[in-house]
């Protein structure tokens, strides 16, 4: 019987941001995991310095905070190591259209 990870591999991913817009609002956090087809994973997680301030109620939601990102890289640097975790894999999201 085959393993669902065969199947792959997959690349499960969650972002926090600074609001609820896809659109409007920037990234703050990436997290990541990869499974190849033999199993192996690979874990990334960066903080993200979205280059403004982070309101009061998303900082409710996700406890990420100004002075957490201050010194952080921004999202060009971190969109492009998630992009090398990625490569070649089935992107997995539980909220896809808001987390693409």
């Amino acid at each position: 019987m085959q393993k669902w990870y065969e199947l792959g591999p997959f690349t499960v991913f969650d972002v926090e941001t600074t609001g609820m817009s896809p659109v409007n609002d920037r990234i703050v956090e990436i997290a990541a995991l990869r499974i190849d087809k033999d199993g192996a994973q690979m874990r990334y997680q960066s903080l993200v310095n979205p280059g403004c301030l982070i309101p009061a109620k998303a900082m409710q939601v996700h406890g990420i905070t100004d002075a957490m990102v201050a010194n952080e890289p921004g999202f060009t640097q971190v969109g492009y190591e998630f992009l090398d975790l990625a490569k070649d894999s089935i992107l997995v999201a539980h909220n896809a259209r808001f987390d693409l």
